[in-house]
């Protein structure tokens, strides 16, 4: 739970309108004074040597609650001092506050650096930024990245005819996941949000290839290839392509995948997300 410190105000000092005895609940202030002091509660007054905890304030009238933090109620007459002070609940809920957070949150220097432990002892630790979860770490230490950037397109609709001797765009028809949305189906292309190391993977059968004939598969980063791999087939029957690499993407920079063969007629790139697919994933 969340302290409630006492609000705070700098020089806001005034005088009694009006004596008051050693029970009542309300007070006033020199008229127009009252503004010196906090709009919100709960804040410490100090009259002589009681300290009043304000609860509200109605211009220059004060609510407040006798006797506080150890100090008796007693008659005060017109005009005298009524100050707020720093006083010993001030600075006893601040290191109340502190050290609560010091011993849920321990640190030490090491070499250095600065460390620092969180322990749960009721489930996982998540990190949010923003409100939103960021991360999460188990209780046998595997960590989760809820919104790293990753996904794999495939096709599933039906076949993708694929013209002999040009290198041809995919054209990919579905996600199976796509945590930053930054696949885009319409243009075929994949843009990255932010910069780092993605790990990239790309597969694509071909139905019904000759004896020795050769398929060839690449992802082009902004327009230059990034990576490219071909298989040429044994014998007659389908023919498989993959390609595995890790590359660096600055923000914006662009993949889109493309595919070639050479047999001579056009050719059916086969569907289904185990067959042909492409996944991407930032890994650094």
């Amino acid at each position: 739970m969340a302290t409630t410190f006492l609000v705070p105000k700098n020089n806001a000092v005034s005088t009694l309108d009006g004596g008051i005895n050693d029970s009542v609940t309300s007070l006033a202030v020199a008229p127009g004074e009252g503004a010196l002091f906090p709009s919100s509660f709960p804040f410490n007054i100090t009259l002589e040597d009681e300290i009043l905890k304000c609860t509200n304030r109605a211009t220059d009238t004060f609510t407040v609650v006798r006797g506080e933090e150890g100090t008796t109620p007693a008659s005060h007459a017109d005009g005298k001092a009524v100050e707020l002070r720093i006083t010993a609940k001030a600075i006893s809920d601040l290191n109340t506050a502190v050290n609560t957070l010091e011993n849920a949150v321990p640190t030490e220097i090491v070499d250095g650096t600065s460390k620092f432990e969180v322990e749960s002892t009721n489930g996982p630790l998540v990190g949010t930024v923003s409100g939103v979860e960021a991360s999460r770490l188990s209780a046998v230490g595997i960590q989760t990245l809820a919104k790293q950037s990753g996904c794999k397109a495939y096709r599933e609709t039906d076949y993708q005819s694929v013209p002999s001797g040009a290198w041809t765009d995919i054209d990919w028809t579905h996600e199976a996941y796509d945590y930053q949305n930054e696949y885009n189906l319409s243009t075929d292309r994949f843009t990255a949000t932010e910069a780092g190391l993605y790990l990239l993977c790309l597969q694509a059968k071909f139905q019904s290839m000759g004896d020795g004939n050769n398929i060839a598969i690449r992802l082009k980063k902004n327009g230059t290839t990034a990576i490219e791999a071909s298989a040429i087939a044994g014998a007659a029957g389908d023919q498989v392509a993959n390609a595995l690499t890790v590359v660096y993407l600055a923000a914006n920079d662009y993949l889109e995948p493309q595919v070639y063969h050479n047999y001579g007629s056009a050719r059916n790139l086969y569907r289904y997300e185990h067959l042909s697919f492409m996944a991407i994933q930032k890994v650094a």
